[in-house]
């Protein structure tokens, strides 16, 4: 998403310029050079909240068994490697 950087007093003067500006895309809002905040559309705040809560998990209830699973388990991306390293392996023989 892009964004657009305006000072604290700009906003002030401008708010109804930036609110709508937000809309499509984010507006982050500086103090003294630096961003301190972001405003942007209540829709897309909304997308992130949830996009954030299922990325999240506590792992104090998965069980030794499911860390051991986990811990051992390989992403797609692993098992490519392991793949291409062997079929390397197969062609230098």
């Amino acid at each position: 998403m892009k964004s657009m950087r305006v000072t604290a007093s700009e906003f002030q003067k401008e708010y109804g310029r930036y609110a709508s500006l937000a809309r499509r895309q984010a507006v982050t809002i500086t103090n003294h050079g630096r961003a301190e905040l972001v405003v942007l559309d209540a829709e897309e705040y909304e997308r992130l909240r949830r996009l954030d809560s299922r990325v999240a998990m506590p792992v104090e209830p998965l069980s030794e068994a499911d860390l051991d699973r986990l811990e051992q388990s390989r992403t797609p991306e692993d098992k490519r490697q392991r793949q291409k390293s062997s079929k390397d392996r197969n062609r230098k023989r």
